[in-house]
């Protein structure tokens, strides 16, 4: 491995192990270091890396507590399996479907389920709704292995929905529902996706440091006739989630 020693620097707001963690991290998250690669032994990467072994151990013990790599004794330290790839290539696809057909267990804790006006126009815009009329507020957090991967925040047209705020939401997903429960004929999202800095309240659910980066994506939802479904804000944590897609030139 190349030396790496550019990359940290002492007069950095960050503390040095903060910067290791967080170089790892990114090795993880984007796929150098897949689930199940094995880390050098801690005399050599502290070398190849310039640091001391205290400090590569302070940055191991980050990554261990929030399941980034697993530590076995006799073994070493491997890449665990707690990153959400999601693939959004040919079809559309929602995290509970993927974690679903991947066979990933999750736990889906409702934090709102409410009917009101909102004054966001932003919002009633993309919904094509006026003022006075109500939407049903949906806000989500998915667990994996008891850690918070992504927070949905989703706007429907209450009129549309008579008895939505009757369905468990910790049992049912959000597209299943439309499509089953209201019979829609889901066609299409509109996808937009950013990297931000967390605010407060997101960082608390998402259990990370406000002002953190993680993937924020928004969408909106529309069936086989054009018609705005819903609106979804989705704020995902950087080290947990990965967005594979496919693209072809014509």
């Amino acid at each position: 491995m190349k030396s790496t020693s550019h990359l940290f620097h002492k007069e950095n707001a960050l503390p040095l192990y903060i910067q290791v963690a967080n170089w790892i991290r990114a090795k993880v998250i984007t796929g150098e270091w897949p689930a199940g690669h094995k880390l050098p032994p801690e005399v050599d990467l502290a070398r190849e890396l310039n640091i001391s072994r205290g400090t590569l151990r302070q940055a191991l013990s980050i990554l261990i507590e929030n399941q980034i790599i697993e530590q076995t004794q006799g073994k070493g330290t491997f890449v665990g399996s707690a990153i959400l790839e999601q693939d959004w290539a040919y079809k559309l696809t929602t995290t509970s479907e993927e974690l679903n057909w991947k066979g990933i267990p999750f736990e889906t804790e409702v934090l709102e389920l409410k009917q009101k006006r909102i004054s966001d126009q932003r919002i009633l815009k993309l919904l094509n709704l006026n003022p006075d009329q109500e939407i049903i507020h949906l806000v989500r957090l998915r667990r994996i292995d008891g850690f918070p991967v992504v927070l949905h925040e989703t706007y429907f047209p209450a009129a549309m929905y008579p008895g939505l705020l009757e369905i468990d939401f910790t049992e049912e997903t959000m597209t299943g529902t439309l499509e089953n429960t209201f019979n829609i004929d889901v066609h299409r999202a509109d996808h937009t996706i950013s990297a931000i800095f967390a605010e407060r309240s997101i960082a608390s659910s998402l259990e990370i440091r406000h002002g953190e980066p993680i993937i924020y994506d928004e969408h909106v939802l529309f069936d086989i006739h054009g018609a705005a479904l819903e609106f979804t804000k989705g704020f995902f944590r950087g080290d947990r989630f990965r967005l594979k897609t496919v693209v072809y030139r014509e």
